[in-house]
């Protein structure tokens, strides 16, 4: 599919996007610090944290009574 494709027809790379970095990947020989790791994961953390507490809450309220009308 050459819609989706960032190559010309030709099969060359523009040249806007030959050296572009894509959010400063490294080397994968090299584990990131922990600083850096949190740095990349703290919106995910903090996400499951909230989802667990929201699912935990839940699991320990207390039935809605049936409704009898």
């Amino acid at each position: 599919m050459g819609f989706f494709n960032r190559r010309a027809r030709d099969g060359a790379v523009p040249a806007k996007h030959e050296k572009r970095h894509h959010g400063g990947a490294q080397n994968m020989s090299m584990a990131p610090s922990f600083g850096q790791w949190l740095k990349a994961v703290w919106l995910d953390i903090l996400t499951m944290v909230i989802l667990g507490a929201i699912g935990l809450g839940v699991s320990l309220s207390w039935p809605f009574p049936p409704n009898t009308h």
